[in-house]
């Protein structure tokens, strides 16, 4: 869901949001967060890490102002609450691409994949150093007889 704060009202929030589907009639399904249960076969197709990038390549962190929050799940959810309870960013999204096109057209900072690695080739986006980086899985999971 992205929600927009304003500035001249920062009590009120505007919200969208790209439904997620489950299994429906496929047998596989690729989760960031794979669900445990039985009757699934769960692999992890790759790893990669979320890095705090900006288009400002002064900054050097996640200037409220400028930050977008992307969620990127529970555990970043819980990891980011800790290193960062003090931001508190106007503008947030559940769609990593959705996120990264925001900054890229608007400016400003958030976390994201590493392979948006790309704009960084290109000089449109900036890895901010010395921040924390974490961990994102990818896992397949798909419906089995075991």
């Amino acid at each position: 869901m992205a929600l927009l704060r304003s500035h001249a009202l920062p009590s009120v929030g505007i919200g969208a949001g790209v439904g997620r589907g489950g299994f429906g009639d496929s047998r596989c399904g690729n989760y960031v967060c794979a669900p445990t249960s039985p009757g699934l076969k769960i692999d992890l197709l790759m790893e990669e890490k979320l890095v705090l990038a900006t288009t400002d390549s002064g900054a050097e962190g996640a200037e409220v102002a400028s930050y977008i929050y992307m969620d990127w799940g529970a555990d970043f959810v819980l990891h980011h609450d800790l290193n960062f309870s003090d931001v508190t960013p106007y503008l947030s999204f559940d769609l990593g691409s959705l996120a990264l096109s925001y900054v890229l057209a608007s400016g400003g900072s958030g976390y994201f994949r590493m392979s948006a690695e790309e704009h960084t080739a290109a000089g449109q986006l900036h890895l901010v150093l010395d921040m924390p980086q974490y961990s994102y899985p990818v896992y397949a999971v798909e419906i089995c007889k075991c």
